[in-house]
């Protein structure tokens, strides 16, 4: 039986609306916690001053006693002054509602730093049906020089319960707006366009969880790419693909159907293909993300290394195994005759090894044998492994 209940290990507290502020800044303020007297407080009863329309969020924990594996939370209560404000329901969940799952999650905490923070409000286009509210969908607006006693209860699968516990107080200081140099701004109950000479962008309705200061820049192509680079510089989740198309520089008529957008991998910097077609000059593709986007050409066919062959002689006497590996748009096609005949391959995308088990009843290790595998990616670059092999 899991008796351990959750653990509340920090509290964010993020304004909402233009004007609001949080200890009188703009951005969001994370709160460390600790227990006291068996309820979570804020960590060194740190002061929250509040202005304006302001959201909480929670990061929680939960812990099963026999396995230190993490649960499930059941539900979320947002209290200010013992009045229930929102409640979230974990256990109603459609299959339909999963991708709205990133708008209840700070989706742009969890980019940057890892870290879950769960909502106790309801952003403007989710559409999570387990949320309740008693108004305003879970936002807290603070009235001025007024102290709120907040409580956030949290219940696990088997009914454990963990409370954290805060003070805010209603303050008020004028604050200059800061600069967003958003380049438009998108209304995520709209459908949502941005164009230049260069970068074209589509974001259909109900796409965004919250409206969005776009902000946008390009820079000059390098070596290898064909194309300025585009970067969508806010961190968001899209519950419906946008749709991006991107101006060539370099137009190769030999090598358009081998044309595709890439993505810069924001940890490790290698560029990502995401596919694409090519009309009119322009490469397009659906993304459910922002970010560095680019378009290059693939025109590089997927390498085949043997692990089962050697010198035509077999050194794996229950199977056929081979390394298959494409730089960038990927395998698409993988075909096997073994002695002429279709034969089937296993492929393990996460090893990059495909393997073919034969009956050993039935083949004849004592004859001479020939396999011939062909290897296709995603542009129709094909490479084709060949050889004659025996025991």
């Amino acid at each position: 039986k899991d008796t351990i209940a959750p653990e509340i290990t920090a509290l964010q507290v993020t304004p909402l609306s233009a004007g609001s502020h949080v200890n009188f800044g703009t951005g969001k303020v994370i709160f460390d916690t600790e227990i006291k007297d068996g309820n979570f407080k804020i960590k060194n009863d740190a002061n929250i001053q509040l202005y304006g329309e302001t959201g909480f969020a929670i990061e929680v924990d939960d812990y099963a006693d026999i396995s230190g594996n993490k649960g499930s939370i059941a539900e979320i209560q947002l209290l200010i002054e013992d009045e229930v404000v929102s409640v979230f329901n974990g256990n109603r969940f459609s299959i339909n509602e999963i991708p709205a799952i990133n708008g209840w999650i700070d989706f742009e905490e969890r980019q940057q730093s890892m870290r879950n923070f769960r909502k106790t409000w309801k952003p403007t286009c989710n559409a999570l049906s387990n949320f309740e509210f008693s108004e305003n969908r879970g936002i807290f607006d603070v009235a001025l020089n007024k102290n709120y006693n907040v409580k956030i209860i949290v219940k696990d699968a088997a009914e454990n319960i963990a409370v954290l516990e805060f003070i805010v107080s209603g303050k008020y200081r004028e604050i200059n707006a800061e600069e967003t140099g958003a380049a438009a701004i998108f209304n995520c109950n709209k459908v949502n366009q941005y164009a230049t000479d260069d970068f074209q962008i589509k974001i259909p309705e109900n796409s965004l969880f919250e409206n969005l200061h776009f902000n946008y820049t390009a820079k000059k192509r390098k070596y290898g790419f064909l194309s300025d680079f585009h970067q969508i510089n806010n961190i968001a989740s899209l519950k419906l693909p946008a749709i991006i198309s991107i101006k060539c520089n370099d137009i190769q008529p030999e090598n358009q159907d081998k044309f595709l957008t890439v993505k810069e991998d924001e940890r490790t910097g290698e560029f990502i293909s995401l596919g694409g077609e090519f009309k009119n000059g322009w490469v397009s593709t659906k993304i459910n993300t922002f970010g560095n986007f680019a378009v290059k050409t693939d025109t590089l066919a997927p390498a085949i290394e043997s692990l089962s062959i050697s010198n035509n002689r077999l050194i794996e006497t229950d199977k056929l195994r081979f390394n298959i590996s494409d730089d960038l748009s990927g395998i698409e096609t993988i075909e096997g005759l073994l002695d002429g005949e279709w034969v089937l391959f296993e492929y393990n995308k996460y090893s990059n090894q495909i393997t073919h088990n034969y009956d050993t009843r039935r083949f004849d290790f004592t004859k001479t044998h020939q396999i011939k595998l062909t290897v296709i990616d995603k542009c129709g670059n094909q490479s084709v492994y060949e050889t004659t092999f025996g025991i």
